[in-house]
């Protein structure tokens, strides 16, 4: 079970708004276009869409009719229970839901909702941490692990110890091996810095994404989800963050 307090975000995997996350920590918001609270540029989707709303301790989606309908977990759906990495599509977007990633709020691309219906309005950028972020001065994580939670071998987790680790296919090529047959044989590498983490693709035939949009090279944050072909996996900081997220692919 979610615990209340745990804010729902929306990371959206395809469609015009990839990449973004839509973060929720209030009771209620309407997903939809111009107008609604979380909004999507999506042209096929409708000004109010779905209704996004707590109830106990999950967050249920909602359809408010619209045209083309809701998908959740690929099936049509008038209203479904929104579980840990469940899928859903509105239109021609689609994301999917997470729980627990505090981090998300306020960060660029981010949609904010905050603890009551419709109110908007990101942490104030001028924030503590914020602030040592602009500064550079964190210093680097003191340990980092990558949780698949798509693919073969859904439920295992991998544990970032060197400066520079390699995924990919082969066993002989690679550190940490993808047995995935859709995964270069050196498809991408994760290289540690001094403020933290960086993914960087090796020209892999299928390409490397986060959260859905494909990169050449990018920083990764904590619960970006990185994809390798038909495998993703989730970048996680802290053993703390592995347990949680591990206990919630087992319910």
């Amino acid at each position: 079970m979610h615990a209340p307090e745990e804010r729902l975000v929306l990371t959206v995997v395809e469609g015009p708004d990839r990449g973004r996350r839509l973060v929720v920590a209030g009771e209620r918001a309407v997903l939809g276009r111009k107008g609604a609270d979380l909004v999507l540029s999506d042209p096929k989707v409708t000004r109010r869409h779905a209704l996004i709303e707590r109830r106990g301790e999950r967050y249920w989606i909602r359809d408010l009719g619209a045209r083309g309908g809701l998908e959740v977990a690929g099936r049509a759906a008038q209203d479904a229970v929104l579980e840990h990495l469940t899928e859903v599509r509105v239109g021609g977007t689609v994301l999917v839901a997470m729980y627990g990633l505090e981090q998300a709020a306020g960060g660029l691309g981010e949609t904010y909702v905050g603890p009551g219906a419709g109110e908007e309005g990101p942490p104030s950028a001028g924030s503590g941490a914020d602030r040592g972020r602009a500064r550079g001065a964190a210093p680097a994580p003191p340990s980092a692990y990558l949780l698949v939670v798509q693919g073969p071998e859904r439920g295992k987790a991998y544990s970032l110890k060197e400066e520079t680790t390699v995924l990919g296919r082969s066993p002989d090529e690679a550190d940490l091996w993808v047995q995935d047959p859709l995964v270069s044989r050196r498809h991408a590498r994760i290289v540690r810095t001094a403020s933290g983490f960086r993914l960087e693709d090796l020209a892999s035939a299928h390409g490397t994404s986060r959260n859905g949009e494909t990169v050449t090279k990018t920083d990764l944050r904590d619960g970006d989800v990185v994809g390798l072909a038909g495998t993703h996996l989730l970048f996680l900081l802290g053993e703390e963050r592995l347990r949680q997220e591990t206990e919630k692919l087992r319910r």
